[in-house]
């Protein structure tokens, strides 16, 4: 028993759930598996969306403490999340998703979706900031197509 009966609320009756268990408990205890560990190490580090402080990093957090009295994780690394021009999230059913082979190789019309090369996304994700939500597009990778070839030529330049 987590809850101790001190914890109860006056007047409150309570009864013990069979049917249902928190959406997080069982990724929330994945911590578990250090345990069998000798030296029952923490992990380094927590690494998910942003929108998990309510989720996977509370519920291990709280189930952690609960049954060990530390924390599963020395730090929680938050990242943002990759987004359509429009700022929305990229989803199958609404057809927003840009592919990186897309951009890399070009679509199945390359008048109308052409190959940029590895290098325009590779610009893009070493210019991203990984703890705030990006977007990526037509007009992104377009942008980026232009400094890329320019810093190229620069360097090419300057060598």
């Amino acid at each position: 028993q987590l809850l101790t009966p001190g914890r109860f609320l006056p007047g409150e009756t309570y009864r013990k759930g069979h049917d249902t268990l928190d959406v997080w408990f069982d990724s929330g205890t994945s911590w578990t598996t250090l345990l069998d560990r000798e030296d029952s190490r923490r992990a380094d580090m927590y690494l998910e969306g942003g929108d998990q402080h309510r989720g996977w990093f509370q519920s291990s957090l709280l189930t952690s403490i609960a049954a060990t009295g530390r924390a599963p994780f020395k730090t929680v690394v938050p990242h943002g999340f990759v987004l359509d021009e429009a700022g929305r999230k990229m989803s199958k059913s609404v057809g927003n998703v840009v592919e990186p082979e897309r951009i890399v190789r070009g679509g199945k019309d390359l008048a109308k979706e052409p190959a940029y090369g590895v290098d325009v996304l590779r610009a893009w994700v070493a210019q991203s900031d990984y703890t705030k939500d990006v977007h990526i597009g037509d007009a992104t990778v377009g942008e980026l197509t232009g400094s890329s070839t320019s810093s190229r030529v620069q360097q090419d330049v300057d060598c």
